[in-house]
């Protein structure tokens, strides 16, 4: 039988989940099983995974091909389920629910994007009318596109699509679109730490971490999205009714808030008092590094000798034989109820960590978030850059594989069409079904674990483990 000294310092921790639910949770419990009624990060894995995967993958043809793949294996759910299925098919059937939200997402950032294999769909009138007028003989070498001053009703307009400067055009959206998720998911996590810490009722974790992290976020990155869409918004132009009518850049915005503190340019300069607003910011995120760094270990600290201090003054009055049959030390303890005697290992009263260990670790945790706030948003660029290279091979696939065989007016033209369909689509399958959708997949796999979870998951839980008999008859559970 157990003792109550052998009892585990933790409770087990249990989640009831279902078909849809449980590959979420699985993949939580690989990076680590959460506390006994901590947050648990599945929750949110079911919406943020399959979403990040699309903002890497989006894609309208590639999302509908997986969405209807995985509509597949669910059709085929009853039959699979009492079939013993080898690993890769084990692993698309355990994950099907997850890879239908997978291509739906993928299929609607692939929308906004207005990608469909690589090409852009004319689903409403364009907002860019060609100007001919400097052309001869209904030739031009260069085309110019003026604005009708319409917005795009859904996404990104397709003549985006034909133009030189198309690139450019997306990889600001992109990069700008990847910052504010990460920012946000960041923020939903240290939100998750601050509900943890009311919880548990550890009030220095909630007012000398997580709220102060929640502040220096917001001022700097939060104030970067902020800045973001509001650079969006603003009409710029000949006649957009402002002093300054060229858009500034953002970057150079961001590194004089530090580097140059209540100076902003007049052609760098996005709204009235900017440079007030951003020495504020600058200061309320500057007060939360000591507000992290010194009052948590000082407590800490404090605790610690009041506690081995009321240890020391009630052993000088508590008599040698008071030990546990297993020589464990019996204490009463102060802020229990009168006459309560508890049970605790013999050095539980020796000193686990010095004062110097818990000040050098509390120093290591500030700098690791203020450092870690930087190369974390910098990490979620990965969307960006995964978005891009899935567009670009996407678009290399159809221009060499099909549209220039396509084009080919020669009498093998249809011909060589017909085969190079199918190398199109043979490539596309290899390399952007499987290749590249796997890597989209491992992506959001370590935005989510490094990432999202690093701002409030502990992930040292106790998974809970019924007692089975068979199991310890067999050897495959131990007794108790």
């Amino acid at each position: 039988t157990l003792q109550k000294s052998q009892w585990p310092a933790m409770p087990p921790t249990y989640f009831e989940t279902n078909k849809f639910t449980e590959v979420y949770q699985l993949i939580v419990d690989t990076y680590g099983v959460p506390r006994y009624q901590e947050a648990n990060p599945a929750v949110f894995y079911v919406i943020t995974f399959p979403f990040l995967f699309g903002v890497m993958f989006g894609d309208i043809g590639h999302g509908v091909l997986l969405f209807v793949f995985s509509c597949f294996i669910i059709s085929k759910e009853r039959e699979l389920e009492n079939q013993k299925l080898d690993e890769m098919t084990a692993l698309l059937y355990n994950g099907r629910y997850m890879l239908i939200l997978m291509g739906f997402f993928s299929a609607y950032c692939g929308l906004l994007y207005n990608d469909y294999f690589a090409m852009g769909l004319k689903l409403f009138t364009p907002t860019w009318v060609a100007d001919t007028s400097d052309c001869a003989e209904d030739k031009c070498d260069t085309v110019m596109f003026n604005s009708t001053g319409d917005v795009y009703p859904a996404g990104v307009d397709p003549t985006w699509h034909h133009a030189d400067n198309g690139l450019l055009f997306f990889n600001s959206v992109k990069m700008k679109m990847s910052v504010i998720f990460g920012v946000t998911q960041m923020t939903v996590g240290l939100f998750l730490k601050m509900m943890n810490a009311l919880h548990f009722k550890e009030p220095l974790d909630m007012w000398f971490e997580a709220l102060p992290q929640i502040i220096f976020m917001l001022s700097l990155f939060g104030y970067m999205c902020a800045i973001i869409i509001y650079k969006w918004l603003v009409p710029w132009g000949p006649d957009c009714g402002r002093t300054n009518c060229n858009p500034p850049s953002l970057i150079t915005t961001l590194i004089n808030i530090v580097l140059a503190p209540g100076t902003v340019e007049e052609d760098q300069q996005l709204y009235e008092g900017q440079a007030t607003v951003q020495v504020i910011l600058l200061l309320l995120a500057v007060v939360q590094i000591p507000l992290m760094l010194i009052p948590k270990p000082y407590f800490l600290v404090k605790r610690m000798h009041a506690h081995h201090g009321h240890i020391r003054g009630h052993r000088s009055s508590v008599h040698d034989p008071m030990l546990s049959d297993s020589g464990q030390e019996i204490v009463l303890e102060g802020t229990g109820p009168p006459g309560r005697v508890d049970s605790l290992p013999s050095d539980a009263h020796d000193e686990e960590h010095s004062a110097g260990d818990i000040w050098i670790h509390q120093a290591i945790e500030t700098i690791e978030f203020c450092l870690g706030c930087i190369s974390n948003t910098a990490s979620y660029l990965r969307l960006w850059a995964l978005s891009l290279a899935h567009s670009q091979l996407a678009t290399v696939f159809l221009e060499k594989a099909l549209l220039d065989l396509i084009l080919n007016e020669g009498p093998l033209g249809p011909i060589m069409t017909f085969f190079g369909y199918g190398a199109f689509a043979g490539i596309t399958f290899a390399v952007l079904m499987v290749m590249d959708n796997l890597e989209c997949f491992l992506h959001a796999l370590r935005l989510h674990w490094v990432e999202f979870q690093s701002k409030f998951y502990k992930a040292d839980g106790v998974k809970f483990t019924p007692v089975d008999f068979e199991a310890i008859l067999e050897g495959r559970q131990e007794a108790v």
